[in-house]
């Protein structure tokens, strides 16, 4: 038996014949190969154009910004008191936004960002790279001021925008 099963499919979602590979992994397939003979596939070039679609969500809801984006930011544009930033909270699958003030923008030797009001998964101090200093891996990160979001967020509560939102307000 050969180490490799080819099998000419159709795409799911656009219909074009393309030809599906499946390999064995460590000594097996992942699949029983007449399974995999008859279960429906995308092309490559459908995954990738799915693939392509959730980077550029994925990339929206973080407001254009990777961490080092925002760590370069905050240096070269360190924030002062009283100025305004963005809490992006992603718990529970939501894209929960608030405006938060900066208390004290330089605290400690790291020089972190303290906010007014954090966030009860994330705490009220940040790292430079939008980190919370309490939940460094959790999904409460603080984004610099981007003024086409920040007009549709207030102070006192959070704000959740859906992906067409950000899409619409940040293109992409």
């Amino acid at each position: 038996m050969s180490d490799r099963v080819t099998q000419e499919k159709n795409c799911q979602t656009c219909s074009k014949p393309f030809t599906a590979t499946m390999t064995k992994l460590l000594g097996h397939f992942p699949v029983p190969a007449a399974k995999f003979r008859q279960q429906a596939e995308e092309c490559p070039s459908c995954k990738e154009a799915y693939r392509a679609k959730m980077e550029a969500t994925a990339r929206r809801r973080r407001l254009n910004f990777t961490e080092g984006q925002v760590k370069e930011y905050f240096t070269v544009n360190p924030p002062a008191q009283g100025d305004t930033l963005i809490l992006a909270m992603s718990q529970f699958h939501r894209n929960a936004y608030r405006l938060v003030r900066v208390v004290n923008p330089a605290s400690g030797k790291q020089l972190r960002i303290i906010v007014d009001k954090g966030d009860a998964f994330g705490g009220a101090s940040y790292y430079r790279t939008g980190k919370s200093t309490f939940a460094p891996k959790g999904q409460t990160v603080l984004r610099p001021y981007v003024a086409m979001v920040a007009e549709k967020l207030n102070y006192e509560s959070e704000t959740d925008l859906s992906d067409a939102d950000l899409q619409a307000l940040l293109g992409g």
